[in-house]
């Protein structure tokens, strides 16, 4: 299925929201869980957003040296609950159950 974007402004006023808090908040867990929230929120593309919004956070993730540790009901539950706007930033970064890397990856 391919994805298509409806505005160009709206994916870029979701990776925006995450360099504003880059410069307000160090907390690394904070900032994964604002991409998710904007990314699922913003509705940048026509279908799909949801997908391209964890699949975003998951990169994000293990780009910087970090995973989830969630089932994949819990991945689909956080992202459909974050997609509700029923969940704070707050409780996606502890929904989100992140960890280093395993020594092995």
């Amino acid at each position: 299925m391919a994805l298509t974007l409806r505005t160009d402004e709206e994916l870029e006023k979701a990776l925006n929201e995450l360099v504003e808090v880059e410069g307000i908040s160090r907390q690394e867990i904070i900032r994964r869980a604002v991409l998710l929230h904007s990314l699922t929120n913003n509705h940048a593309l026509v279908d799909g957003n949801e997908r391209l919004a964890w699949l975003a956070t998951v990169v994000f993730c293990d780009i910087n040296g970090y995973e989830a540790d969630l089932s994949d009901e819990q991945a689909f539950a956080l992202v459909w609950d974050t997609a509700s706007s029923s969940q704070s930033v707050e409780n996606i970064a502890e929904g989100l159950h992140l960890r280093p890397h395993k020594a092995d990856h």
